[in-house]
């Protein structure tokens, strides 16, 4: 319950940013975003050389992390309504 709870709030936080900020849309956010939320798993499986798919929550916040910013950044233009 812990991961689904964390993971809700980490969603949530990305709609809210990206609703209350139209701008924040750029290829540097997300760039560092998606260093953040994968560099220190990546380092860890390359350090106790184990699967990527131990960290498996690395790869659910980032794929969920880019359908959350596709999603509302096809229709821009209705996000502050």
């Amino acid at each position: 319950i812990y991961i689904a709870a964390y993971v809700w709030m980490t969603g949530y936080g990305n709609f809210y940013l990206y609703v209350r900020k139209p701008g924040s849309f750029s290829t540097g956010r997300l760039a560092h975003m998606l260093f953040r939320l994968n560099f220190l798993g990546f380092c860890m499986c390359v350090l106790m050389n184990n699967e990527y798919m131990l960290y498996y929550i690395c790869a659910m916040h980032t794929l969920f992390t880019m359908f959350v910013m596709v999603a509302l950044y096809i229709r821009q233009d209705l996000n502050p309504s």
